[in-house]
């Protein structure tokens, strides 16, 4: 497996942008493999991936992305530490990406990192700067980006321990495959974001 894992890593920097392409779908899949064996390659692998992030070529920064989402999901959380602030920072600009595909899937990866948000204060501030982006997304002209930006927002809301806001975007009414009416649904949430803010220590 070494032998093969390395030669993907080495095959990510080809000229060639199929080469590159397939060889990053074909290193993302080791998340499917035995835990013990993804945090093996873990720290090689995520650094190979988080290169293709900012790519200018959107079909790189899709395989980059839907490869870590299965690398985060099956790996132990010392080997994601050291590069989440990293991490959370290159994806921010593919909230914006012209391509819906892109944007969805950058909320959706996001969304993964909740694996290892608990009591990770720097991982929190992060979130805390892109909720604006993941709020105005969840009313994306995009139906599957839209659900990408709740589902995000559902993943990492319980980490604050706010009941408030547990109870607006876990309601029925921030489910994904329901169109918002948003100017209500900021109403509604404004006052809940202005209390926890200005009692929290964020």
């Amino acid at each position: 497996l070494a032998d093969v894992v390395n030669t993907l890593i080495a095959r990510m920097a080809d000229a060639s942008r199929l080469v590159r392409m397939v060889s990053a779908r074909a290193v993302g899949n080791l998340g499917l493999a035995k835990r013990e064996e993804v945090n093996r390659f873990a720290t090689a692998v995520i650094s190979s991936l988080m290169g293709f992030i900012e790519s200018d070529v959107d079909e790189l920064v899709l395989v980059s992305l839907d490869a870590l989402a299965k690398i985060f999901d099956n790996v132990d959380e010392d080997f994601v530490s050291p590069v989440l602030v990293n991490l959370c920072l290159r994806l921010k600009p593919a909230f914006e990406n012209s391509t819906p595909k892109v944007r969805a899937n950058a909320f959706t990866l996001f969304g993964v990192l909740s694996n290892f948000g608990a009591n990770n204060v720097p991982f929190m501030e992060q979130f805390h700067g892109a909720l604006p982006s993941m709020l105005v997304h969840s009313n994306d002209k995009s139906r599957p980006v839209r659900g990408a930006a709740k589902l995000c927002i559902r993943r990492l809301i319980p980490l604050c321990g706010n009941a408030a806001l547990d109870e607006i975007f876990l309601s029925k009414a921030f489910d994904p495959d329901i169109l918002l009416n948003f100017e209500e649904f900021l109403d509604r949430l404004a006052p809940a974001l202005v209390t926890f803010y200005d009692t929290s220590a964020l």
